[in-house]
């Protein structure tokens, strides 16, 4: 691992608030004095850019910043989207029950039906606020998402000059929102993102297993060339779907030809699946998956 990326896992691994984000932002310009900034609105954020998004054909793509720490992991199953929404509605389900209680006894307390509603919608939205929105940073991000910032801007640094000219990186900001930060790019650009390839690296320090999900206009325009380029060896696996049988939520979502892709583990029942994100427990980076990705991305460059 190299020394930038040390620095960036020891120093700037959290980066929610503002101040946290203009440290890394500052940090990052010190060492690529390219790299431009660019204000979104709703809400407020920078995505950051190296290279020219105009002429690139294909943007490598990661979000930078910091998710809220949880007590559940934000469980990723791309082949089995139905257990997902299962998984989903288990972990909101706590919270309606404990918010029917809190309406339930408040009406007791007082005598006053009318009270239920509100008290349940305050204590619920309360609730679903401090999960996803208003919590405390997660201590550890190393696998979502400075895994994927490590995997752009090392994927940067080993292109040729002419390979950069056919690429750009772009970080998002507040894909833990939404995926603002990428929705904000996209809406400023559309119709010159209508045939620009978008390589999303989310969460690709943990596992053995690729999954690279296509958007079927990726797919099409070049699914031949990634496959020929993100290849299987002795000690990584990977496996192609399509964004209509497979599904990763990420930044690549936002744009007509995504192509979303993570490190997974095995798993009997899940098929292939990432854990421990979210939580304190997300500590694990493979650093030879950050190798296998840089030596693809330029395999697959030097096809275009």
């Amino acid at each position: 691992m190299e020394l930038l990326e040390r620095e960036i896992l020891e120093k700037y691994q959290v980066r929610k608030t503002k101040a946290q984000k203009e440290a890394f932002i500052s940090y990052l310009q010190g060492h690529f004095p390219a790299l431009k900034t660019e204000d979104c609105s709703s809400p407020a954020g920078k995505n950051l850019v190296l290279g020219d998004t105009d002429t690139a054909q294909v943007l490598l793509t990661a979000h930078y910043d910091t998710c809220i720490r949880s007590f559940f992991p934000n469980l990723m199953i791309p082949l089995r989207p139905g257990l997902k929404v299962l998984y989903g509605v288990l972990i909101i389900l706590p919270m309606l029950v404990f918010s029917l209680l809190a309406g339930y006894l408040v009406y007791r307390l007082t005598g006053i039906y009318d009270l239920f509603l509100p008290v349940y919608l305050a204590v619920y939205f309360l609730l679903f606020g401090l999960k996803f929105l208003w919590g405390r940073a997660n201590p550890h991000t190393v696998n979502d998402n400075t895994s994927g910032v490590l995997t752009a801007l090392r994927i940067w640094r080993s292109l040729t000059p002419e390979q950069q000219a056919k690429a750009a990186v772009v970080l998002f900001d507040n894909e833990e929102k939404g995926c603002k930060g990428s929705k904000w790019f996209n809406s400023q650009r559309k119709e010159a993102m209508e045939n620009k390839l978008v390589l999303n690296f989310d969460c690709v320090g943990d596992g053995d297993h690729f999954i690279l999900v296509a958007a079927q206009d990726a797919e099409a325009s070049h699914g031949e060339a990634l496959k020929a380029s993100f290849c299987p060896t002795e000690s990584k696996a990977v496996t192609f779907a399509s964004a209509k049988k497979a599904s990763l939520s990420s930044d690549q979502k936002n744009f007509k030809r995504g192509v979303g892709i993570a490190a997974m583990h095995e798993h009997k029942l899940l098929k292939l699946c990432c854990g421990r994100i979210h939580t304190p427990k997300d500590t694990v980076l493979q650093a030879e998956n950050i190798d296998y990705l840089t030596g693809a991305a330029c395999r697959f460059l030097d096809t275009l």
